[in-house]
């Protein structure tokens, strides 16, 4: 049920366990906020020593064109960011949305994504998200799923815009760089891009 799913509790919840943040550079559609450095939670029972740095930005508009943009944003940040997160090993750079949440999360991974870079970035469409939450659920899931679509199809269009971009840096890091999308949290489905 995607219209109740929330309730002031979880995200107050969510609020009191996030990672401190601060301010960081602003760019064309608002400010990324970053977290101190952390290791993940599960890295007492697997070993990781990754510390981990979420990049966070918030999008409150409906306008498709300004989401759009915050999205162009989104791969140029990853792109930047990539020379300390990509290895031959993990040459993955996955856009996974979150449809229920309205949330784009992107890391550096590989194949199986089991090892990621330290850098995390997440973008929540928080004026789609409201606007989701006013409609009965079975036009939510239809709408939503169509904002999924666009989300896709946008990242891809900035990715090939970036096309030149991609290509040097991956002769500066002597691999193919691999971009990819999800709508699949537990990671079950990839495409490549």
């Amino acid at each position: 049920m995607i219209a109740k799913r929330r309730v002031a509790s979880t995200e107050t919840a969510a609020k009191k366990t996030a990672a401190p943040t601060k301010a960081h550079a602003k760019t064309k559609r608002g400010k990324w906020r970053v977290s101190r450095p952390r290791r993940s939670a599960f890295a007492g029972a697997t070993g990781d020593p990754t510390e981990y740095r979420v990049r966070m930005l918030d999008v409150p508009d409906t306008d498709e064109g300004r989401v759009r943009e915050a999205l162009a944003d989104v791969v140029a940040v990853a792109l930047r960011l990539a020379p300390r997160n990509l290895t031959r090993k993990r040459r993955f750079v996955l856009f996974a949305w979150d449809p229920v949440y309205t949330r784009l999360t992107v890391t550096f991974t590989d194949p199986q994504r089991r090892d990621e870079g330290p850098d995390v970035l997440k973008v929540s469409c928080t004026g789609w998200d409201a606007e989701l939450q006013k409609l009965g659920d079975r036009k939510a899931v239809a709408r939503g799923s169509r904002l999924g679509d666009a989300v896709f199809k946008w990242i891809h269009e900035h990715v090939l815009q970036a096309r030149e971009v991609v290509a040097r840096l991956a002769r500066e890091l002597g691999f193919k760089i691999v971009f990819a999308i999800s709508d699949d949290p537990e990671g079950g489905w990839v495409q490549r891009l």
